[in-house]
């Protein structure tokens, strides 16, 4: 049937999977494939770093370190590129 990538990503991803358990190999997309594979390694990498200091946080307002009053605070001075500059409520 040949799904398209750009027009249905749900149906192109179950259409890719069908053909490498059939060993349809010829009609993989690889490209694509190898796109999608790299951009879930950044996802992961980004929700872990972004866990990571939801975490520092939690364990210096445990410490006592933070105190109760709520603040706007630019996350990439504490993190660098890793979270693209956002800016977050911390409590």
């Amino acid at each position: 049937m040949m799904n398209g990538y750009d027009t249905d990503v749900v149906a192109w991803a179950n259409e890719q999977a069908a053909f490498i358990r059939a060993g349809r190999f010829d009609l993989v997309d690889i490209e694509h494939i190898a796109d999608e594979i790299e951009d879930v390694g950044k996802s992961e990498f980004r929700a872990l770093g972004s866990q990571v200091f939801i975490n520092c946080l939690d364990f210096l307002a445990l410490q006592g370190m933070i105190d109760d009053r709520p603040r706007v605070v630019n996350v990439s001075d504490l993190t660098g590129p890793m979270m693209d500059g956002r800016r977050r409520q911390v409590a």
